[in-house]
């Protein structure tokens, strides 16, 4: 097998496992419980990643959401208030290859993010890691069903 087959075989598998999530059709309610963030904000601003030399390279943009509400933090050394802006990682549009364009946002966009945090970075790594600002009402319903749970 030649070494660029054996790239995009490996690739492809990690993409599957990658988007495991989203494929199997794990519930919205699952997606929030295992999420230690959740906020509604508004992209205010993004830092893009230099363009690449070797587009096969990959990196992150940077998106900064100002958070206007806060459903849910479970991070213990990570405070979020309102007016905060935090920052997102998201793929680059500035490489010709990207895992994927549903989870990139623009300057403006409103919604509810529902966030994992690593590398000193906030990520929303699943399409449905964002959700309209409609779906408010929704998202705390299933955060308070949770704490009654717990």
């Amino acid at each position: 097998m030649s070494s660029k087959v054996s790239i995009l075989c490996v690739l492809s598998i990690i993409l599957v496992f990658s988007f495991s999530r989203e494929l199997s059709g794990v519930p919205l309610e699952k997606v929030v419980q295992e999420s230690p963030v959740v906020v509604a904000g508004k992209i205010e601003k993004i830092a893009h990643a230099e363009r690449l030399k070797n587009d096969a390279d990959y990196r992150y943009d940077i998106a900064y959401i100002l958070v206007f509400r806060i459903f849910k933090n479970t991070l213990k050394d990570k405070k979020i208030k309102m007016g905060d802006k935090i920052p997102l990682r998201m793929p680059t549009i500035n490489s010709k290859w990207q895992p994927s364009t549903d989870i990139y946002y623009n300057i403006g966009q409103e919604g509810i993010w529902i966030l994992e945090y690593k590398e000193e970075f906030y990520w929303a790594t699943y399409s449905k890691d964002y959700q309209p600002l409609e779906k408010a009402r929704e998202i705390q319903d299933i955060i308070l069903r949770q704490k009654e749970l717990d």
